[in-house]
């Protein structure tokens, strides 16, 4: 009995630390509200995550970024956006990311840019089941640059179509 309670003590540990640095969305949509060019970016944003959705909006200025937290984003008629960014943290090599999964397996995949910060670099991940590959690196300041990048062709690419 004292080991069950001590591996549900640990489970409910573990589960908390890897919901620690999680952000809630109190980050406002960016670009020309006005506009009926719209891109959804949705997930668990932090000011890391933020600033590069920021600095990728910057390129599209005709567009508006509506920025939300997966809760948000549930009602959300997908078909009205001409992208979806879904923003997350990998949790568990992608295991407890069910917001993530669940917003992509909605939306139109030739339309979603997944983007994943990771702790490892060298980390990857692409979804099983729609193929696409996730834009993912650590949230690192020296990589900003070149998670931007990439998400800024990502979008040329969506958006050209």
């Amino acid at each position: 009995m004292k080991r069950a309670i001590l591996t549900a003590i640990l489970v409910v540990i573990i589960l908390t630390a890897c919901h620690a640095d999680r952000m809630s969305t109190d980050y406002p949509s960016l670009g020309d509200k006005g506009t009926d060019k719209k891109i959804l970016v949705a997930g668990e944003m932090s000011d890391f995550r933020y600033d590069v959705i920021k600095k990728v909006a910057g390129h599209f200025p005709d567009y508006l970024f509506e920025v939300t937290d997966f809760g948000g984003a549930k009602d959300r008629d997908l078909e009205t956006y001409h992208a979806v960014i879904v923003v997350d943290q990998v949790e568990a090599w992608m295991l407890f990311n069910g917001g993530a999964k669940r917003l992509m397996d909605r939306a139109e995949p030739h339309k979603v840019i997944p983007f994943i910060t990771a702790g490892d670099p060298d980390w990857g991940w692409t979804d099983k089941s729609t193929g696409i590959e996730a834009v993912t690196g650590p949230s690192e300041e020296p990589r900003k640059d070149g998670i931007v990048e990439e998400l800024k062709m990502r979008l040329d690419g969506i958006l050209a179509n």
